[in-house]
């Protein structure tokens, strides 16, 4: 038996489907007397209704604190430019205030100072929203001119040539998947990416993670094409090693 109060989430369903006999069935086991509300009232009328209450909420909560970050990124969608804008407060949590799409605007600065302007005069600049630098990107920028430092030449070659083994040699990735569980060494190895931050840094710090691994998996006798497996010996049995070893750290 279905209680008095009943409540239906449903996500990423065109709402023309309120308008199917299945969709109008599990209402009217729910309660015969409820009318459901075409799907023209639902686009045109209840969503946007219900989209200004939950945002007026939200404004009004976050008028009330203090220290909050506006951030901003774009990104596509069906090869349409977007620009979303998000609050956060101290405790972590994320509001989604705005997507817009960019349609024949350009994203220069003043574009964007605009968009993200606007929100933080809604809320209140004052004290509630502070002007940061982009911290992250700036970290990022500086990790990937210290890694272009000729020091870490040869580290990031062994280290961008052990993911790739491992990444594409079946024999490899299985030979250290047993290596690692014997040797509890935790995650895996972690690849290069083109959007993470600092992606090379936390590549390198999977190395050094699995090192216990990867030494024991080219200390076994395998049929392994690595150029690099003298610098996984034992660090105490190789001065190569000994070295790399070093220098990941």
């Amino acid at each position: 038996m279905i209680g008095n109060k009943l409540i239906i989430h449903f996500a990423a369903l065109p709402s023309t489907q309120t308008e199917s006999p299945s969709f109008c069935q599990a209402f009217i086991l729910a309660d015969h007397t409820y009318k459901i509300p075409t799907h023209t009232r639902l686009d045109e009328i209840l969503i946007p209704a219900q989209e200004v209450a939950i945002l007026k909420t939200v404004l009004g909560r976050l008028g009330d604190e203090q220290n909050l970050t506006t951030s901003f990124d774009g990104g596509t969608k069906n090869d349409e430019a977007y620009f979303t804008i998000h609050i956060s407060n101290m405790k972590r949590h994320v509001y989604l205030l705005e997507v817009r799409y960019m349609m024949d605007d350009t994203h220069t600065v003043q574009w964007i100072r605009g968009l993200v302007k606007a929100w933080i005069e809604k809320i209140g600049s004052e004290p509630t929203a502070s002007r940061l630098p982009n911290i992250c990107h700036h970290l990022n920028n500086t990790s990937k001119d210290i890694v272009k430092l000729k020091f870490f030449d040869v580290p990031i070659k062994i280290i961008r040539s052990s993911l790739k083994t491992f990444s594409k040699s079946h024999p490899a990735k299985s030979a250290l998947k047993v290596a690692r569980h014997q040797k509890q060494t935790g995650p895996g190895l972690e690849a290069t990416g083109k959007t993470h931050f600092v992606t090379l840094t936390l590549s390198a710090i999977s190395v050094h993670r699995t090192l216990p691994a990867l030494q024991q998996v080219f200390s076994t006798p395998q049929n392994l094409d690595f150029e690099y497996k003298e610098y996984f010996q034992p660090a105490n049995h190789k001065l190569k090693a000994h070295k790399f070893k070093d220098d990941l750290e």
